[in-house]
């Protein structure tokens, strides 16, 4: 399985060291089993086979972004990133083979407010390479799902992060004109 995401965003500074943009973002994620067991003890044993997920998800968010430079220097400098993102998209879990092949499918709404703290280091005056992490969030997530085409149901999952999510790393290039 993976997870692949791809977000690009458009800044402006309103003034020195400050600045506002807005993101768009991707995100697919596959996570497929064909045969899998796994055996604890006698008691406790099971097994999972021919089970299937996939999901495309995407977000829109705002942000504004604090730079500080470390000391006096115009190569290195630290930022503060305060998100606010919707989204939504589309999921299949998938579940056996032929004749007990079982299938949901979901439409997916998610929103959220996300901090991320990170570091810039300028290539030269209009690029640099840049690294964040997540510390600090609040996200909901709504999903409406169906399942063998017959069955429906729904349920919304809300997670609050206060700490550093080491999931959430981000590498990237921004360019400034």
């Amino acid at each position: 399985g993976y997870q692949l995401s791809a977000k690009p965003f458009v800044g402006y500074m309103v003034r020195d060291d400050f600045g506002v943009g807005a993101t768009f973002a991707y995100e697919r994620t596959l996570f497929k089993v064909d045969n899998l067991d796994i055996n604890v003890s006698e008691d406790f044993q099971f097994s999972i086979s021919d089970y299937y997920i996939l999901e495309h998800i995407y977000t829109g968010s705002i942000f504004m972004r604090l730079f500080m430079n470390i000391e006096d220097s115009k190569r290195f400098g630290l930022f503060n990133d305060v998100k606010l993102m919707f989204g939504g998209g589309q999921g299949k879990y998938i579940n056996g083979k032929g004749d007990a092949l079982e299938g949901t499918y979901q439409n997916i709404f998610k929103m959220g407010l996300v901090y991320s703290p990170g570091l810039s280091v300028f290539i030269n005056d209009y690029a640099a390479v840049e690294a964040s992490i997540g510390v600090l969030g609040l996200q909901m997530k709504h999903t409406d799902q169906k399942t063998n085409q017959v069955y429906t149901g729904s349920f919304k999952k809300s997670s609050a992060n206060f700490k550093i999510d080491l999931f959430s790393i981000g590498l990237g290039i921004a360019i400034y004109l």
